[in-house]
């Protein structure tokens, strides 16, 4: 041992630190003190933290309350996302889906105007005169389906059937609602195409395939979080998981 320290000179009254300047005086001991203490949290601290972290990602994906993901960084809840894209889509409902053309003149047609009918114009000054197109009454469903999926969200603690059973309840009505906007095209084409003989051509807006990107992110969410909150139960009820692990 060194009566002296390396550093500063001051005579040690330590083996291992220097009471004047704090500096070390035995590098390999330390060293190897140090390695030590690494190893021991590798194997056992730190692997007990990891495991820890796991099980609450798991719990915090299994609980429907609480369950998050994160976007840029922040941890946003899953029914918050949703019911954003619940309203928007309602929104959406009452904005033009589809527009009608014909010699140059455009008619827009909102989700409202397919479900109740509109009066158009028909010619021009004196003469000119309007029509009502009729409308039907099933593309009200454009308008229900996401109110239905903001609904259980918003209001989960007072639907029953709907607990434990949010995220597949919230993928079957994202995938009804995708289902609904693709018959809802197929019946306005061949509607406008039917009664035309082909004059009149449709088009789709912005709002209509906005909608779908909608359900389709809609059922991707519900459908990774309820695989996630399946595959914890599973884990949770089955008594030989958790002796494998320990």
């Amino acid at each position: 041992m060194a009566n002296f320290c390396g550093s500063c000179g001051q005579k040690l009254t330590s083996a291992q630190y220097c009471q004047n300047c704090g500096a070390a005086q035995n590098p390999e001991t330390e060293s190897a003190n140090d390695s030590k203490t690494i190893s021991q949290m590798t194997v056992g601290e730190i692997g007990q933290t990891i495991k820890t972290n796991v099980q609450a990602m798991q719990v915090e994906a299994a609980d429907e309350d609480n369950a998050t993901i994160n976007v840029g960084g922040n941890n946003v809840r899953i029914g918050t996302i949703i019911k954003i894209i619940g309203v928007a889509l309602c929104f959406f409902f009452f904005l033009p889906l589809f527009t009608v053309s014909c010699a140059g003149e455009t008619i827009s047609f909102s989700g409202f105007n397919s479900t109740f009918g509109r009066t158009i114009a028909i010619g021009g000054g004196f003469w000119g005169g309007s029509e009502r197109l009729s409308g039907n009454f099933l593309s009200v469903l454009i308008l229900l389906v996401p109110a239905a999926l903001f609904s259980i969200f918003q209001f989960k603690k007072n639907i029953s059937f709907v607990q434990g059973k949010l995220f597949k309840t919230s993928l079957a009505l994202s995938v009804c609602g995708l289902i609904v906007l693709i018959i809802f095209a197929l019946v306005v084409s061949n509607r406008v195409s039917g009664e035309s003989g082909g004059t009149l051509r449709v088009s789709f807006t912005f709002w209509y395939y906005f909608s779908v990107v909608l359900y389709i992110i809609s059922s991707a969410i519900s459908y990774w979080c309820f695989k996630t909150t399946n595959k914890t139960t599973s884990q949770d009820s089955d008594p030989t998981q958790g002796s494998e692990n320990t």
